[in-house]
């Protein structure tokens, strides 16, 4: 059994990069057993086996619990006005004083840790960055430090500009850390909880909130995808996303489909007791065929949306890619193998009956990690065969000072 098959934590990120869900349904095979796949909002892969009936579909369009599915609004953010210098639209903040005035209890789901995204300058414009990655330093208000989210710098939160000197350092965006503020400026009274990265690092300070919540001692639950599924709150009627779009415009052709399932899983939290749930989601893209079909939750109109795309341009589950980065301290070394090793895919493919797209190289959307510069090449092709075959007939030799690293079936595109 496979619960959750969905989840792209079943993809290892390090060598063997396998996938477990995958490695589940071969051992299966092994075995001569029944392999199951358990999900509420099954993968694209999954569903396109299941219409090319490799896998059985075994539905279950009610719930266990007496209540039926919340009803799901979608606020728009680009016509409403929030409350004072929060993100919380008047819709949110007049259902939280409903539900906290009949004593329910309130999940929001942001998947953005720390306080904000970035802290920049107000007069020169600069903006604040790890020294190993090429990535903005996340601001984490009540430790007073800017952290990097990928190599783990931090550094003393500024109270300058670091090129010209000046003192009107403002922030930018918002994660669950101003959440919780803002909730405790607008229900000083009311106990909360958070989970995300920071708050929990050990399991005993995750159970331990859980059983705050779970008891009915905190009322409102804030966190990123670790509150999106798996929890049973029998008191939670009202659940609100801030920020849909914050995963939605991500440089990944997954993007609309893990907003979908986010989206979806979270909204499942709410109505599971004996009161009916009720969810708000804020977006700036209330017309996005995602959003839209989690209002629904209609995951059948979504997958016929999804897999049409993704069937026009050839991507997964409607063709194999193969991802291969080069990374390494010299940008322009990392660069200069990048570019023969595509010049050599090139030569190979003139000379193989496979066919195959070659796309690359190009700067990955994080570009630097850990001081190493990244370059990627994506392959592209109908069979997972072509990309063996193409892959099979380059050299592969060692490289000083930079490390290869191919991974067939990528799940990230960073």
């Amino acid at each position: 059994v496979v619960d959750e098959e969905h989840e792209t934590s079943f993809k290892q990120d390090e060598t063997p990069r396998y996938h477990a869900r995958d490695l589940a349904v071969v051992r299966g095979k092994f075995e001569k057993a029944t392999v199951i796949l358990g999900s509420a909002t099954p993968s694209l892969e999954t569903m396109r086996n299941v219409q090319r009936e490799r896998y059985e579909l075994l539905s279950l369009p009610e719930r266990a619990t007496p209540k039926p599915l919340p009803k799901v609004d979608l606020i728009d953010l680009r016509k409403t006005e929030c409350v004072g210098d929060t993100l919380f639209s008047a819709a949110l903040h007049k259902a939280m004083e409903k539900a906290l005035a009949r004593d329910e209890q309130i999940i929001l789901f942001l998947n953005r840790r720390g306080f904000a995204p970035y802290i920049f300058c107000k007069d020169c414009g600069f903006h604040f960055r790890c020294e190993e990655c090429e990535v903005s330093l996340t601001w984490h208000k009540r430790k007073r430090h800017l952290l990097c989210h990928y190599c783990a710098h931090e550094e003393v939160a500024p109270e300058i500009c670091r090129e010209c000197k000046g003192h009107r350092l403002d922030s930018m965006g918002i994660g669950t850390e101003r959440i919780q503020e803002d909730i405790e400026s607008l229900f000083p009274n009311v106990e909360l909880v958070r989970l995300d990265r920071d708050t929990v690092q050990k399991r005993r300070l995750l159970e331990e909130k859980l059983d705050r919540f779970r008891s009915g001692q905190a009322k409102i639950l804030i966190g990123t995808q670790m509150v999106a599924k798996g929890h049973d709150f029998p008191g939670v009627t009202l659940v609100g996303v801030l920020a849909a779009d914050v995963g939605l415009n991500l440089p990944d052709f997954r993007a609309a489909e893990r907003t979908f399932q986010l989206v979806a899983q979270v909204a499942g939290r709410a109505g599971r007791g004996a009161k009916a749930g009720e969810v708000l989601v804020q977006t700036f893209e209330p017309e996005h065929y995602a959003l839209e079909a989690a209002k629904m939750h209609d995951y059948q109109t979504f997958v016929n949306q999804e897999l049409a795309a993704r069937e026009e341009l050839h991507y997964p589950p409607f063709g194999f890619l193969s991802m291969v980065r080069f990374e390494g301290v010299n940008e322009s070394q990392v660069l200069r193998e990048a570019e023969k090793f595509c010049d050599m895919l090139e030569e190979k493919q003139k000379e193989s009956a496979a066919k195959v797209q070659i796309l690359g190289p190009v700067t990955a959307p994080l570009a630097r990690l850990k001081s190493q510069w990244r370059y990627q090449i994506l392959l592209k092709a109908r069979s997972r065969q072509a990309l063996r075959d193409l892959l099979a007939g380059v050299n592969l030799r060692k490289i000083v000072g930079i490390r290869r690293i191919i991974d067939m079936d990528p799940i990230s595109m960073l």
